[in-house]
């Protein structure tokens, strides 16, 4: 059966003449007695999400909810469809690490019109929810990475580019511990362009330059997103205060023009902390300045991820050769443990660690997995002077 062939377009009346609440338009969407809706789910903020029970189905499901203007949007709508009828027709391996899509259609609700997706729901945890707490360490950075990666591929294979890949878009699931893409509304196909010209609802944060500029996404667009979530896993999340993303040139030219960031109205605060971000993805300063690198940090890692996040699109690898290039770093997975140590188990099949001593004076220490030995220094290793030292001494070994 062709997907299309049986979309319907739904309309719920709220009876009120002022914009639906959220509350509203959940009651809507239960009044069409297709779904019972079980939760909202806040993050990602850009559009209305809820875990829903899908009636006729019987499972649990994903509803997004984004607001449609026919004409502007019907492109848009017309690709997220194709995924749904690609996953119709296709054997949809449980490995697999790009969302189901299950069903996508135009509603109306309150009065306004939405384009609902409908997809698999992921038991797990989002990556911003786990780099919140901290980092999962470069090497489980480095393997979501590749199978992230991988995700985008299919895409790609597809002819579709993703554009808003960030830390709340993608899932770790609980039953495979593998990452899931799984917030496909903002694909677009690029065919044979090398760029397509549109906006969509990304977090300024994910936003590449040539996006922020001319307003251009291509293949480069996605490289770039993997790089900053791989440079998260590794590091832990980057900050969210807005304040934090003031730049000190812009805020120099609003007090020269007379001007207290008190003064400014929402709009224009916003389009202040934009140019702050826009300026560090330019200059690539913005991931440092967002969450310094830990101490133990990879090099190779990160001349990776420099590569992956450069302010020009051709000078990204492509989709291909990043994830060969990230499945070639066999790196410790260095995590914080207190203050001055850093540990990384089963490496080189022995558990090992960098502790301060004092001041600029780091010792590498191990165990080996399959005994309960404490923890004695490595038998050959120098003194550091630093902890990125001690590191990469470890990576050499």
């Amino acid at each position: 059966m062709v997907l299309c062939s049986r979309r319907r377009r739904a309309s719920v009346s709220c009876e009120r003449s002022v914009l639906p609440s959220v509350h509203d338009i959940r009651a809507a969407l239960e009044a069409t007695e297709r779904f019972r809706i079980e939760e909202q789910i806040h993050e990602g903020m850009q559009a209305l999400s809820f875990r829903a029970h899908n009636v006729a189905q019987n499972r649990t499901v994903f509803l997004k909810l984004i607001d449609y203007t026919p004409g502007n949007d019907e492109q848009s709508l017309r690709e997220v469809r194709m995924l749904a009828e690609t996953a119709e027709t296709t054997t949809h391996a449980s490995s697999s690490n790009l969302v189901r899509i299950l069903d996508a259609e135009i509603m109306t609700l309150c009065g306004k019109l939405f384009v609902c997706i409908q997809t698999e729901f992921v038991v797990g945890s989002s990556v911003y929810a786990k780099v919140r707490l901290g980092p999962l360490g470069q090497q489980r950075a480095i393997l979501n990475g590749c199978r992230i990666l991988a995700g985008v591929s299919e895409l790609h294979q597809l002819g579709l580019i993703h554009r808003d890949l960030k830390p709340a878009n993608v899932m770790l699931s609980d039953v495979t511990g593998h990452p899931v893409i799984a917030d496909l509304g903002s694909v677009a196909t690029v065919g044979a362009q090398v760029l397509v010209r549109s906006w969509s609802k990304h977090s300024p944060l994910y936003t590449t330059p040539e996006t922020w500029d001319h307003g251009e996404f291509s293949h480069a667009t996605d490289v770039y997103q993997v790089g900053m979530l791989v440079y998260e896993m590794a590091n832990g999340g980057l900050d969210i205060d807005d304040r934090h993303w003031l730049h000190v040139r812009d805020l120099g030219d609003l007090h020269r023009l007379g001007k207290r960031e008190a003064d400014l109205e929402d709009w224009e605060f916003s389009r202040l902390v934009n140019k702050g971000i826009a300026r560090r993805a330019a200059d690539q300063t913005l991931l440092a300045h967002g969450c310094a690198p830990m101490a133990t940090m990879s090099a190779s890692l990160a001349r990776l991820l420099k590569r992956m996040t450069a302010p020009r699109p051709d000078q990204r690898p492509s989709v291909s050769e990043a994830r060969n290039k990230l499945q070639g770093l066999a790196l410790p997975n260095w995590l914080p443990v207190e203050e001055g140590v850093f540990e990384a188990q089963n490496w080189i099949q022995c558990d090992v660690r960098i502790v301060a001593l004092r001041a600029s004076v780091f010792q590498v220490e191990k165990r080996h997995a399959s005994s309960e030995r404490s923890f004695r220094k490595w038998s050959g290793s120098p003194h550091f002077a630093d902890a990125g030292e001690a590191a990469r001494w470890v990576e050499g070994q």
